[in-house]
């Protein structure tokens, strides 16, 4: 699952608390995806989530270069 503009990621946790395989979580405030691992850790997921500090086009340019669709 792709979250874009994540802030503090709660879509992503709840994602992953209803067996997401993988979560992506982008946002350019490095503070609130702070509050998303936090979120994630407390959780005890598995290692299925990802954060990427980026602005949107910049984290969209980033993930069409690695050729994901």
């Amino acid at each position: 699952m792709l979250n874009c503009f994540a802030y503090t990621g709660s879509l992503g946790i709840a994602a992953l608390a209803g067996s997401a395989k993988a979560v992506l979580q982008t946002d350019l405030n490095a503070d609130a995806l702070a509050l998303a691992e936090a979120s994630y850790k407390l959780n005890s997921f598995s290692d299925k989530m990802n954060l990427l500090i980026r602005d949107f086009f910049s984290a969209v340019n980033h993930l069409n270069s690695k050729a994901l669709v």
